[in-house]
């Protein structure tokens, strides 16, 4: 219990800390250069295979909707969809809710490739853990 809440209370502090720096404006929402389709060139079992990201505007202010898959046994699983937030270092940060575990996703793009951390808060015990990635821009 008390790693989950210290891994809930790093995830909040990540999320508060997603404020634009000063002097950055996002009036134009054209699309960011995350957006697209990423995928993980050679995923093994219960690796993240793909990262969706669609830019979204609203009233002049960009957003971001991120969706994340895994390698399941035959066929891809959805960890579902979550809001995606700038970081002040410049990436991108979602924070997912499986089954299993709540995950922090820091996605920070760099020309066609896209470096990836996840860190896991599991429940029930099991030790959390960090994983790294580095995905393609499908074409």
């Amino acid at each position: 219990m008390l790693k989950r809440n210290a891994f809930l209370g790093m995830a909040a502090m990540v999320l508060i800390s997603t404020l634009l720096l000063p002097g950055q404006s996002q009036a134009s929402c054209g699309a960011s250069e995350e957006s697209g389709i990423w995928i993980n060139p050679n995923p093994a079992m219960k690796d993240l295979t793909r990262i969706e990201i669609k830019t979204t505007c609203n009233s002049g202010q960009r957003g971001w909707r991120v969706r994340a898959l895994t390698r399941c046994a035959r066929t891809e699983c959805t960890w579902g969809y979550s809001p995606g937030v700038r970081r002040a270092d410049g990436a991108l940060a979602a924070l997912f809710s499986t089954f299993t575990a709540e995950r922090l996703i820091r996605m920070l793009v760099d020309r066609d490739s896209m470096r990836i951390i996840v860190v896991n808060a599991f429940r029930g015990g099991r030790e959390n853990s960090v994983d790294r990635y580095t995905f393609e821009r499908q074409y």
